[in-house]
């Protein structure tokens, strides 16, 4: 009879101590599961800056070369519209004279810029 009591009780440790584990793994495999997840959205969150990154750096350059183009129309417009006009005096048999002259106090920029004047 002791025999059968000692064999009860272990056969009963054994069961607690697997319910124990299984509860153990049911709960580490829980927690898998959520740090999974959130590394999936962090990942995505993660994508969704990269690609706001490369979106504000192409923004970037577009103004950036949207700027030379400014700088550069800002400086040649003065000149041809002063080309045009000497060569339409010529053209129209009047000729006045003029001359290319640097303006050293610069344009808004504070650039130094060329301009044709009459003398």
């Amino acid at each position: 009879m002791e025999l059968q009591n000692s064999f009860e009780i272990r056969m009963k440790e054994q069961v607690d101590l697997a319910v124990k584990l299984q509860e153990e793994l049911s709960d580490r495999e829980k927690k898998m599961h959520d740090l999974e997840r959130k590394i999936k959205d962090q990942e995505r969150e993660l994508q969704a800056m990269r690609l706001d990154n490369e979106k504000a750096w192409a923004k970037e350059d577009l103004l950036r070369e949207q700027n030379k183009e400014i700088a550069n129309f800002r400086f040649v417009r003065p000149i041809t519209n002063y080309l045009g006009v000497a060569l339409d005096d010529v053209v129209m048999g009047g000729f006045s004279e003029s001359g290319f002259q640097i303006d050293r106090t610069g344009n808004e920029h504070g650039h130094p810029t060329g301009v044709f004047r009459g003398f």
